[in-house]
């Protein structure tokens, strides 16, 4: 068992990916493993509408286990599935068609686990703040997209990070397949999942740390014949030029539609209509 771990640990982190989710592929049933093939033959890129869709999804089947209709998850599930939709729709130009195809599985893994832990509403219930405190700190689009191309360690940390965030969902797919555990588990001390929080928590920062690197290097020098047409209207602020983009973009592309979904879901539901 030591020498498999070791030999693991040897590989690197995006062939660890893929055979993260090749092992929970593995544990799941036949029907949710044909359902998964489907959906990964006929993907189209995730948008915010998806997120809403599947959050939706799993607060009415949670609703329909928890007597009064009981609580809304959709908030804290949001940032972090929205971290998710995210990686898995920048495509194959910035991420390459190996990488992209394992970002599409993540995220068709993370619904299919949301969708099964909504049936059990007292597990969703503290899986739910491991995720939104993971959501919080989740790498986001536009910095993958500016940066990825860029930085083989920007690239090794979003593996790991999406490797634990595999590893996370096959452990309590694996734990649910068994409704006596499901019931008599102590949750709140599950310290197997404090374990991921951990992880996801540290390698959220090694990336931030990455991404605030590169946000103040000047992009990689053009060469060949048109290098110095180039170099030649380049002011000497350029090595600032990227993060002044950031810092644009960040504030003129992005509408707040999230503040005024969470104040209308906070409020609760109604079976009255």
């Amino acid at each position: 068992m030591a020498s498999e771990a070791a030999a693991a640990a040897s590989l690197e982190p995006d062939i660890r990916l893929a055979q993260a989710i090749s092992m929970l592929l593995a544990d799941l049933s036949d029907e949710q493993r044909r359902s998964f093939r489907t959906q990964q033959d006929n993907f189209l890129p995730p948008t915010i509408t998806d997120v809403m869709r599947v959050v939706a999804k799993v607060d009415i089947v949670a609703g329909g286990k928890q007597k009064g209709g009981g609580r809304t998850f959709g908030p804290r599930l949001t940032g972090f599935l929205e971290a998710v939709q995210e990686f898995a729709s920048i495509g194959e130009v910035e991420l390459g068609g190996s990488m992209s195809l394992l970002a599409t599985s993540v995220w068709l893994i993370v619904c299919l686990t949301l969708t099964i832990l909504a049936e059990y509403p007292r597990w969703l219930e503290k899986a739910s703040m491991t995720l939104m405190s993971a959501g919080r700190n989740a790498p986001r689009r536009m910095e993958i997209t500016l940066f990825y191309a860029r930085s083989k360690k920007l690239q090794s940390f979003l593996h790991e990070y999406f490797g634990v965030v595999v590893h996370t969902c096959h452990y309590i797919v694996k734990s649910l397949r068994s409704s006596v555990f499901a019931k008599a588990i102590s949750f709140p001390m599950d310290s197997k999942l404090k374990g991921y929080e951990s992880d996801l928590e540290r390698w959220a920062a090694k990336i931030r740390e990455e991404m605030m690197i590169l946000q103040f290097q000047p992009a990689p020098l053009q060469t060949g014949g048109f290098a110095n047409i180039f170099d030649s209207g380049k002011s000497k602020s350029q090595p600032n030029s990227l993060a002044h983009n950031v810092e644009v973009v960040e504030r003129y592309s992005t509408y707040d539609y999230l503040t005024p979904w969470l104040k209308i879901r906070k409020s609760g539901s109604t079976d009255l209509f």
